[in-house]
C-alpha cells in the first residue's frame, strides 16, 4: 500500500476520500446530527480544525445535485457512517441522503469596508451562487416571472436586501423540488470579526444579527440550518446583538465540533 497524501489545502470531501488522502473519519458527525432531532445547529471550533471540510462532507451527504453521482459511487462507502444500521435507509430512495437542495454559503468570502459595502458584496455573492448552482431554476414552471425578478428584485424593481434574497431562493427551491432546502453557513462569525474595532462595529452587528434572524430563524422554508464558526456563544443573553440573535436561534443545542462526533 502506498503512502497516503497529506491534504494540504484540500477542502473537497469527495476528493479527500477518493484520491487517497490522509484524513480522520468524522463521518459519524452526520449520524449525530440526524439523531439530534434539531433543525438548527452551530458548530464552533478553532481555526484550521476542519470546519470547512465538515461543511463539504454535509453538502456531499445532503445535496440532491449529487444524487446520480452518489448512486453510482457512494463517497461514504467504507466510512464509519456506512456501518451504522440506519445508513441503508438514509441512502435508499426516499431517504435523507442526497434528497435536499443545499444552499452553501462561506461568509469568509465576503470582503467589505463598511455596512453598505457588506450589503453590496453579499448581494453579489448570492447572485453568483444562484448563477453557478441554481441556474436551472430559470426554466422552472413554479416561476411567475423571470428568475431575476423572483429572486433579486422588490415590487418596485429595486434590488432586494440580502435577507429577502435568501428567503426568495429558499421559497423557489422549495416549490421547485417539493422539499425545503438545507442551508450550510460556513464561518458565520467572519464578518463581525472583520468589523471589530471599527467605528461602525455596533451598527454592523445589529444589521448582521437582524440579517441572520430574518433569513434563517424566521425563514419557514428551510429543512436544516447548520453553521460553523470560531466564536462560542453564551446562551441566555448578553454580549452583542449578533450573539443574542444566534443564542435565541440555537438555544442549548450549540456544541463544539468535536463533542458531537466520535
Amino acid at each position: 500500500m502506498g503512502l497516503l497524501k497529506v491534504p494540504l489545502g484540500v477542502k473537497d470531501f469527495r476528493l479527500l476520500v477518493k484520491d487517497g488522502y490522509l484524513f480522520a473519519d468524522k463521518s459519524l458527525l452526520i449520524r449525530d446530527l440526524l439523531n439530534s432531532g434539531s433543525a438548527s445547529i452551530l458548530f464552533t471550533r478553532p481555526r484550521r480544525f476542519g470546519k470547512t471540510l465538515a461543511i463539504s462532507m454535509l453538502d456531499r451527504f445532503f445535496n440532491i445535485a449529487y444524487r446520480e453521482e452518489e448512486s453510482e459511487d457512494d463517497t461514504f462507502s467504507g466510512l464509519r457512517i456506512s456501518e451504522c444500521p440506519e445508513y441503508p435507509g438514509w441512502a435508499s430512495e426516499g431517504g435523507v441522503k442526497n434528497s435536499y437542495p443545499v444552499i452553501r454559503l462561506d461568509m469568509s468570502a465576503i470582503t467589505f469596508r463598511d455596512c453598505e459595502s457588506f450589503t453590496k458584496r453579499l448581494t453579489e455573492y448570492l447572485m453568483r451562487m444562484v448563477d453557478s448552482k441554481f441556474g436551472y431554476l430559470a426554466d422552472s414552471p413554479v416561476l411567475r416571472s423571470t428568475l431575476d425578478d423572483c429572486l433579486f428584485r422588490d415590487f418596485d424593481g429595486s434590488i432586494s436586501d440580502p435577507a429577502q434574497i435568501l428567503i426568495n431562493i429558499c421559497d423557489v427551491l422549495t416549490r421547485h423540488h417539493g422539499v425545503k432546502p438545507v442551508i450550510l453557513l460556513d464561518e458565520y462569525d467572519s464578518p463581525f470579526n472583520r468589523a471589530y474595532g471599527t467605528s461602525w462595529f455596533d451598527d454592523f452587528i445589529q444589521y448582521y444579527g437582524d440579517l441572520l434572524r430574518v433569513s434563517l430563524k424566521a425563514n419557514e422554508n428551510t429543512s436544516r440550518v447548520i453553521m460553523t464558526g470560531v466564536q462560542r456563544i453564551v446562551v441566555g443573553g448578553g454580549g452583542c446583538s449578533v450573539h443574542s440573535t444566534i443564542s435565541n436561534m440555537w438555544g442549548s443545542i450549540i456544541a463544539p465540533m468535536g463533542s458531537i462526533s466520535a
